[in-house]
């Protein structure tokens, strides 16, 4: 995975710009020169890390890089389940959220054309996989690490809006995967699996 910062660093950031409106605007205008300022980090030559405002009422999802070390043979099957394994401690709706988000995240490695599908039609991709129909109102977008590059998403919401409960799950509740699914929906409690599950379509696993 993208090594410009930390599942960690990137839950702090997260959590600090939705406090500070200063800093979420720096973050947004000049990513590498904020990240070194708050963090001490400096962002190497070559790589960039890109900051981007989540839309209001829109569900946000970045499909990290695939770890260098991965087998190149792995299957998705595979691929899903070693991601949920490092998920095991996730319980309820985090647990079903990051379920939802290693499949689609397997899929993308291991499969080239779905993840073209996912950049020119998210929904549509995300629909045939998980073999659900989305909401006419869901709105969703994918972004795409590569080895030089990650993806930070700043949820549409003001921090005075939110509990420190809500600043926490916002910003990852300490997980590495859940700063990838970041929107005002799911501030507002309305889980991925749930919008996913709204027709009451069994949950399809691999």
């Amino acid at each position: 995975m993208s090594t410009i910062l930390t599942p960690q660093q990137v839950n702090t950031l997260v959590e600090r710009a939705m406090r500070d409106s200063a800093l979420k605007q720096a973050l947004l205008d000049h990513p590498h020169a904020a990240v070194q300022s708050q963090l001490g980090v400096e962002v190497p030559a070559g790589k960039t890390l890109r900051v981007i405002q989540a839309p209001a009422q829109t569900v946000t999802v970045v499909i990290p890089s695939r770890p260098a070390d991965w087998p190149d043979n792995l299957s998705v099957e595979a691929a899903t389940a070693r991601l949920r394994g490092d998920l095991a401690a996730q319980e309820g709706k985090a647990q079903r959220t990051n379920e939802v988000w290693s499949q689609l995240t397997a899929r993308a490695w291991q499969d080239a054309a779905f993840t073209q599908r996912l950049i020119q039609d998210p929904k549509a991709a995300v629909s045939q996989e998980l073999a659900v129909s989305l909401p006419n109102d869901f709105s969703l977008q994918v972004f795409i690490d590569d080895p030089d590059q990650q993806h930070l998403i700043l949820p549409s919401v003001e921090g005075e809006e939110l509990s420190d409960e809500q600043l926490e799950r916002v910003a990852g509740g300490g997980s590495p995967w859940r700063r990838s699914i970041d929107s005002s929906r799911i501030i507002d409690s309305i889980n991925w699996h749930d919008l996913v599950t709204l027709e009451r379509v069994p949950y399809v696993t691999s």
